[in-house]
């Protein structure tokens, strides 16, 4: 007992186990110097000891320790971030082992991690914290969600919020804007884009701008030279944009390749002339997989605010 009366720890903490029925122990390696402490105490109430395993140190990938000052340390950093529950637990329990021959790519669910986990299987060294494989796990996670007609269902409303918490003030400015809050819209950009984002949260990244809102101004000044006005051609394009019936990425770079070999212009400068003034970007994804992402109706609204400011 302390001089206030009060247990120490370690006579507390084996009366509080043994009354609680506790049968196996898990902590940290730097216990492991106590425990001969804790099996005298046990043997002198007469009780019998649990199991103790230590587990090996958490470090950073540099090797250095973890501080709890690391803002990335907190279960709500993940939350904020958007990681799933589950690419979390996956991330931790990949990092100390307690596996045999687990099987990559797979994300497990608590059930699955509870039934194969295997106390022996523990890592013994210090195990290094890997961030690329939150994101490999938070990824699969993903793409798991969007194959469940359920939890698709989630991630539409969550990402809803997102998009409205981050460009509302300008959604709410036109029709056309809010159309991109409709559920069907925002499945099309995630099953679109599954493959390239680790969380929703990366749709709103400034390379995504172009899915959500029209741009401002257009840098007038950047437009690629031309022999032609600029209106001009993006009239051109804007036509047979909207007249194409099976409205596809491959149809949409040949007609746009018509329009520039009409005027005698050179493939990326009409390419970038389009992203400049539907995206208000110098550079993005294709412009082919840009207009088929944005939609046919999109595109062509897109196209005609863009003429207004040329």
């Amino acid at each position: 007992m302390k001089t206030d009366g009060y247990p120490t720890y370690h006579l507390a903490n084996v009366v509080d186990d043994h009354l609680m029925g506790i049968t196996h122990v898990l902590r940290g390696v730097e216990w492991q110097i106590s425990t001969p402490k804790h099996l005298l105490l046990y043997k002198a109430f007469g009780w019998s000891a649990p199991l103790f395993g230590h587990l090996p140190l958490i470090v950073n990938q540099d090797g250095s320790k973890l501080s709890k000052r690391q803002h990335d340390l907190h279960i709500e950093y993940y939350q904020d971030q958007g990681y799933f529950p589950e690419a979390v637990l996956n991330f931790v329990t990949d990092i100390g082992g307690g596996f045999d021959d687990r099987e990559h790519g797979v994300v497990l669910s608590i059930e699955d991690l509870l039934e194969k986990f295997n106390l022996s299987r523990l890592t013994k060294n210090s195990c290094r914290l890997d961030k690329d494989k939150l994101e490999q796990f938070n990824q699969l996670d993903l793409q798991r969600r969007l194959n469940s007609p359920t939890d698709i269902l989630l991630l539409i409303s969550q990402l809803h919020d997102l998009v409205q918490k981050t460009y509302g003030e300008r959604l709410s400015s036109s029709t056309t804007q809010a159309k991109v809050l409709t559920a069907d819209y925002l499945k099309r950009v995630l099953i679109y884009f599954e493959k390239r984002i680790v969380r929703l949260q990366d749709l709103l990244q400034p390379e995504f701008a172009y899915i959500w809102v029209v741009p401002d101004s257009i840098p007038i000044e950047e437009l690629p030279a031309m022999s032609c006005k600029h209106a001009e051609v993006l009239r051109c394009v804007l036509q047979v944009i909207s007249s194409i019936s099976n409205f596809n990425k491959e149809r949409i770079v040949e007609e746009i390749k018509d329009v520039s070999r009409q005027y005698g212009l050179k493939i990326p400068a009409i390419m970038k002339l389009i992203r400049m003034t539907v995206t208000g970007m110098k550079e993005g994804p294709p412009v082919g997989e840009m207009l088929y992402m944005l939609g046919q109706d999109t595109a062509v609204e897109r196209m005609k605010h863009a003429l207004t400011l040329l």
